[in-house]
């Protein structure tokens, strides 16, 4: 976990950056039972045209983590009746802000999250924020990062190509996109916080105080946790509103028992040594430490300190 710019009072906007499949959801959700913390979910996927067909007129509309669809939300719905899937993006500043502040005033909170994860959408935030006369340290950016083995797994299950290609071909995708992170982030200016995913799964009682320090926030009354999660996320991954699994945390240990995701073929040294410096900085682990218990089945795999895994067979 790596931090830079933390000495100064909290941001207005929290932006989660990273790939897709790593966590981004969880972490805002988790963020999100924070009284000062509000997740709005991938802002640009409900403000894009594309995107918005599909979350308000597909045949399955995107559900709001309050537990409402998104277009009924009291937080989305004035903005999104402007976003008819045929209306102009001219606007969008005017709508942004009007979603903005239409937020803090119904829930409270005064902190947004964007789970948004791309440079697009952080950058059309920045150049907002500068037309807004927002300081550079007003938004603060969590680079999230998953253990490329858990990625190129995932990759493989959801993807319609398995073996050798497609590990190196993931393998590859999670290199270049996070190296390329990186260096971007290291030249900004930004506020930004480096948070690995695994980290965040095993550890969140030492992970997620850390984001609040960085944040400048002071601690929740109780944990952080989905069970108390407060937000609006109105697109991004299913867990926010799938029951049992946006009321406690669940790692999924698959890649665990499947052999071709530590391949020598693919998982080389070098990328065995970045994905320790940015993943594991903070618990220093690599998956092999004392905070890992072998699987008791073969189709069941316990998680670190009696954590809840899933089985092979979810």
């Amino acid at each position: 976990m790596d931090a830079n710019n933390a000495s100064v009072g909290p941001p207005k906007l929290v932006y989660i950056l990273g790939l897709g499949h790593s966590g981004s959801t969880l972490l805002e959700m988790l963020l999100s039972s924070h009284p000062r913390l509000l997740g709005l979910g991938e802002v640009a996927s409900l403000l894009t045209r594309g995107m918005r067909e599909r979350h308000l007129s597909g045949p399955w509309p995107s559900p709001c983590s309050c537990g409402v669809l998104a277009r009924d939300c009291p937080v989305w719905k004035p903005t999104l009746d402007q976003l008819q899937p045929d209306g102009p993006e001219s606007s969008l500043d005017v709508l942004v802000a009007d979603l903005v502040g239409r937020a803090t005033q119904v829930t409270g909170k005064d902190i947004l999250i964007d789970s948004s994860k791309t440079w697009h959408a952080l950058d059309a935030w920045r150049a907002r924020a500068a037309r807004w006369g927002w300081l550079p340290t007003d938004i603060a950016v969590l680079h999230l990062v998953r253990d490329v083995r858990g990625f190129v797994n995932s990759e493989m299950r959801r993807g319609k190509t398995m073996g050798q290609l497609a590990a190196r071909r993931s393998s590859r995708l999670w290199r270049s996109v996070n190296q390329a992170d990186v260096q971007h982030l290291s030249g900004s200016g930004l506020r930004v916080m480096r948070v690995g995913y695994e980290e965040l799964a095993f550890a969140p009682h030492i992970i997620l105080p850390s984001i609040l320090r960085f944040l400048a926030l002071p601690s929740a009354d109780g944990d952080l946790s989905l069970a108390a999660s407060r937000g609006h996320i109105g697109a991004g991954n299913p867990m926010r509103h799938t029951e049992g699994k946006r009321e406690r945390l669940i790692y999924d240990y698959r890649w665990l028992l499947d052999k071709s995701c530590t391949a020598p073929w693919w998982y080389s040294r070098r990328l065995r040594e970045l994905n320790a410096s940015l993943v594991y900085n903070t618990l220093g682990s690599s998956l092999e430490g004392p905070l890992f218990a072998p699987p008791r089945a073969p189709e069941t795999v316990v998680g670190p300190r009696g954590a809840e895994g899933r089985s092979r067979s979810e």
